[in-house]
């Protein structure tokens, strides 16, 4: 009887394995999902490179000419030295092209720093006043419109070298603050018609010029949009000062010598355009962030 029992049991599994294999054997094979595809990433700016641009705009210069003495320097009793008339402003406003070469690093995904420097010079910037300030005017027997002496200053070039921080404000918007070291190729002149005193200071006629090459401060504010990949837009306004110089002319002879003080100043409002070459000094310098927002 047993053996029975386990006979059954025996033919029943076998039958019941031969239906699973051919039941497994008439199934679809199994359904795999694909892999996952690759996708190459967005392109994405970066602001890291060097440039070359081209700017224009509007610079006002404001002289202040300020005559310290006449004859002897340092003394102030000369017959014809007015104290209320010895401080002139000399200014300007001159249309001025100029050209900037830079190199911008994106230091984070939010920030930009770089160095730039920049030349230009005024279209015309001469300006000119009748008279020596400080000869005419109150007690003396000049006048300043009466007055055949003329004083003049002029702004030949000027440039900067500076570094500049910035924000993004959007991957293709940047709006920064600059700031550097200065400098003016300027010429300050006094012509004397040489009839003193009748409309003149000078007892002999004389002209003469002094060139200055100033050193000063530079500080300004700007935006620079990118215009594609390669191509940077920008508007900027900058304040630059020069100090005070000394200034001396007509040393002989001694009868017409002017000592005189000048400080320069000039706003500066300019719109550029400038070109970004590729970055390949950035992977050196392992510069790989990029903007995302």
């Amino acid at each position: 009887m047993m053996t029975r029992r386990i006979s059954a049991v025996a033919a029943y599994a076998a039958g019941a394995f031969a239906a699973h294999s051919t039941l497994a054997a008439d199934m679809p094979p199994r359904f795999e999902l694909p892999p996952p595809a690759i996708l190459d990433p967005a392109p994405v700016s970066t602001w890291s490179g060097f440039y070359v641009g081209a700017s224009a705009g509007a610079q006002i210069s404001t002289h202040t000419w300020r005559t310290d003495s006449l004859q002897t320097p340092g003394v102030n009793t000369a017959t014809l030295f007015n104290a209320s008339t010895a401080k002139s402003s000399l200014n300007s406003t001159s249309f001025r092209p100029a050209g900037y070469v830079g190199y911008n690093f994106q230091i984070s995904p939010t920030y930009v720093a770089g160095l730039e420097g920049d030349i230009g010079g005024p279209a015309y910037d001469t300006h000119k006043i009748q008279g020596v300030p400080g000869t005419f005017g109150g007690a003396t027997a000049l006048t300043q419109t009466g007055n055949a002496d003329v004083t003049r200053s002029l702004i030949r070039w000027d440039g900067s070298v500076r570094a500049r921080i910035g924000m993004l404000v959007s991957p293709s918007l940047l709006v920064y603050g600059t700031g550097g070291v200065a400098f003016a190729s300027t010429r300050y002149g006094i012509s004397c018609a040489g009839f003193f005193p009748a409309g003149s200071w000078c007892v002999n006629t004389a002209k003469e010029s002094v060139s200055k090459t100033l050193t000063g401060w530079t500080f300004g504010l700007g935006a620079d949009a990118m215009l594609g990949k390669s191509w940077i837009a920008r508007a900027e306004y900058r304040l630059t000062d020069y100090g005070t110089r000394n200034l001396n002319f007509f040393a002989t002879p001694a009868s017409d010598t002017v000592n005189a003080k000048v400080s320069l100043r000039t706003h500066t409002f300019m719109v550029g355009i400038a070109y970004k070459f590729s970055d390949t000094a950035a992977p050196l310098l392992g510069s790989h962030v990029v903007s995302k927002y």
